[in-house]
This record gives C-alpha cells, sequence and structure tokens, in this order.
C-alpha cells in the first residue's frame, strides 16, 4: 500500500496545497529551513496514523488565523483506492478521521502503516528508557490495536492514582482497587512488550552485524521493574506484591512508583552496556532498531510501510548513509532534506517554498 496522491488545507503554513502525483518509491521534500518541508511530513503521519508526531494538540497544527484544517489522501494497494479524511478545529477534542466517507472510532485500525525516523531517533538506544518505551509503544500499537486500547485504559488508570496520591488524604481502599488494575494492565503490557522484543531482537541484530561489518552483535532485552519475566498471571502477581510493598513510599512521593511505566529495553553490543559505546555505535544501533522495526511490519503484514525520513540524513556520516540509501528503496519513502541529492537514487523531488505556503513544483525522476 503506498500514498499516491495528499492535499492539505489550513495545515501549519498551508493554506491550499495539493500533491497529485507522489511516486510509489522515493519522494524528496526539498527546500531551505522553515519553508514547511516537516509540515508535510507531518501531514502524511496524520493520513496514516490520525495524530501527530509533534504534538499532541491537534490545534496547534490548524494554520494560524485559520478555525479549521483537512488533510485528504489517497492511498493504492492492489488497484484499490482509498480515500483517508482528516480534520480537526481549533476546538478541543474536534477531530474527525473518516476513510471512504466512513468515520473511524478506532485511529489504530487505520490502513496505511509509518514508520518514523527523525534526528532525535539516533539517541534511542542511548537515551531514555521512556523515549524507548514511547517507541515500543508506538511500534506494537500499529500491529496490534488491542495493545493501544490496553495502553490506553492504563493510562487512565495511572492518572486516576496520581491524582488520589496528590490527594491530602488517600483513600486505602480506592488506592487497592488502583493498584489490582495498574498489575493487570501492567503485566498485558509486559507481555506483549516481551514477546515483540524477543522477536524484533534477531532482525535488529542481522541490521547491526551488516552495519558493523560483522564486528558485533546487539542484543536486546526487556527488563521488568517487578523482576523477571514469566506468564501474564505471574507477571501480575509481582507487579502487585511490589506495589504492595511500595504504597508508603508512592503515598509520601505522590507518585506512581511501580508499573509497566517504569519498565525499559535492555540494549547491549558486544555485552556491554551504553555508557562504554562510542558514539557511532549510538547512531548504529539506533538504524539497527528502527529499520528492524520497519522489517518487522514488512514480515508481519506482507508489505513495508511507509519509510517518514525528516532531515535524518545530514546527521549521518558515509557509511551509515549509504545504508540508509540502499534500504529507502524498498516500499513508500518520504525525504525531507534542504542538501542536494546526489547519490539517492531514482527519486521524486518536490521543492517547497519558503516565503509562499506552497509547492513550487516537481521534478521528474532522476
Amino acid at each position: 500500500m503506498f500514498l499516491n496522491s495528499m492535499s492539505a488545507s489550513n495545515f501549519r503554513n498551508y493554506e491550499a496545497s495539493v500533491i497529485s502525483d507522489l511516486s510509489p518509491g522515493v519522494n524528496v521534500f526539498a527546500g531551505p529551513n522553515a519553508a514547511g518541508k516537516t509540515n508535510l511530513l507531518e501531514a502524511v503521519y496524520y493520513l496514516s496514523r490520525g495524530i501527530s508526531f509533534r504534538t499532541r494538540n491537534d490545534r496547534e497544527a490548524v494554520r494560524t488565523g485559520a478555525f479549521r484544517a483537512h488533510l485528504q489522501g489517497v492511498s493504492e494497494y492492489e488497484n484499490h483506492l482509498t480515500l483517508i479524511d482528516v480534520a480537526f478545529t481549533t476546538e478541543p477534542r474536534s477531530k474527525r478521521v473518516e476513510i471512504n466517507d466512513v468515520r473511524q472510532k478506532n485511529l489504530l485500525e487505520l490502513p496505511l502503516y509509518a514508520v518514523l525516523f527523525v534526528p532525535d531517533d539516533l539517541n534511542l538506544a542511548r537515551g531514555g528508557a521512556l523515549l524507548r518505551r514511547r517507541w515500543i509503544d508506538n511500534a506494537i500499537s500499529l500491529l496490534r490495536p488491542k495493545y493501544g486500547e490496553i495502553l490506553g485504559r492504563f493510562r487512565q488508570v495511572y492518572d486516576a492514582k496520581t491524582v488520589i496520591l496528590k490527594g491530602r488524604i488517600v483513600n486505602p481502599h480506592l488506592l487497592s482497587v488502583y493498584n489490582e488494575q495498574i498489575a493487570r494492565y501492567s503485566a498485558e503490557l509486559a507481555w506483549y512488550r516481551s514477546l515483540w522484543i524477543e522477536k524484533l531482537a534477531p532482525i535488529a541484530n542481522e541490521f547491526h552485524l551488516r552495519l558493523s561489518g560483522g564486528a558485533e552483535t546487539l542484543s536486546l532485552e526487556y527488563k521488568l521493574s517487578c523482576g523477571e519475566p514469566g506468564s501474564r498471571e505471574e507477571i501480575r502477581e509481582r507487579y502487585l506484591e511490589r506495589l504492595n510493598s511500595h504504597e508508603t513510599a508512592e503515598i509520601s512521593s505522590a507518585r506512581c512508583l511501580i508499573g509497566a511505566h517504569k519498565d525499559d529495553m535492555l540494549i547491549t553490543i558486544n555485552g556491554d552496556r551504553e555508557q562504554y559505546w562510542s558514539q557511532g555505535q549510538t547512531r548504529t544501533a539506533a538504524l539497527s532498531l528502527k529499520f528492524a522495526e520497519r522489517e518487522f511490519i514488512h514480515r508481519d503484514i506482507g508489505r513495508y510501510p511507509l519509510l517518514l525520513l525528516d532531515d535524518v540524513l545530514s546527521e549521518l556520516d558515509a557509511e551509515r548513509k549509504s545504508f540508509v540509501l540502499e534500504k529507502i528503496s524498498e516500499g513508500q519513502t518520504f525525504l525531507t532534506t534542504c542538501e542536494t541529492l546526489d547519490d539517492i537514487g531514482e527519486y521524486k523531488l518536490f521543492h517547497v517554498k519558503q516565503l509562499h505556503s506552497d509547492l513550487q513544483g516537481t521534478k521528474p525522476y532522476n
């Protein structure tokens, strides 16, 4: 499946723009800084996920002075066309997502799949646990909508428990009820995460071996904050036991200290933790993880997801850049850049103007 056309109305700096001839291969949005290249990439992400990768408040993506933003895209798969429609206003909770004019209640089941790669992702392997958990959650939710639903319930309970902990008087019975739910949902999330990481690990190692010339192996392991992995019920019991034993500490700190929001993914290169890595190893590990995610989706659904690269090439050395350029020929890619691309191969170029909220035109395949 690929996106063959898209339009944006009152979205970010675009008053009205239409791209009717996207390539099923590589599409390059080129132009100076602040021209609106990333805005176009964000529009593609909206059409694939129903949300932004830059903000949680849709109203921030509405063009200044406008009330309503509107995005449309036509995707194609095996000669079948699908119309994707995303609209929202400056009012809270106003978003409406439609597929072939049918409103979608679950944004986890949209027809397009996309993997996003931004410069910050180059710190994925060595950054904080929150960054890795967010990546894991997004990756699994894309393929397993049920996981996204469980994650949503967990966050609701987490927020409710936080309110209780921050109150002047903590209701022990209500806290116990929330702890039961935290333990149950945490066990579900941990089970999905550990299984996904177990399947992703050999794929990521394949890429890492290739990038390192066979000199380095990459290992992944899910680390629970409550002890060792096990069955869902065993994990639930461990979480609950830890929650009960830390009840006083949670009340004193007014924070949720135990749960899936404290878990992490342990990454090692030749057995070494991240504090011993070079910058090159850090970036190689990040590339391995992101492209392993893309390959995992390909093996799971039988086709490559859209690949969205936001100015990533400028952050890479020649060897890693060459690897990315080789891989983008698989499936449809959207790439933003300020540079001249002489070694990218065949692609379709879209010039993005700096001062006018529109596209300047297109360039045929090189």
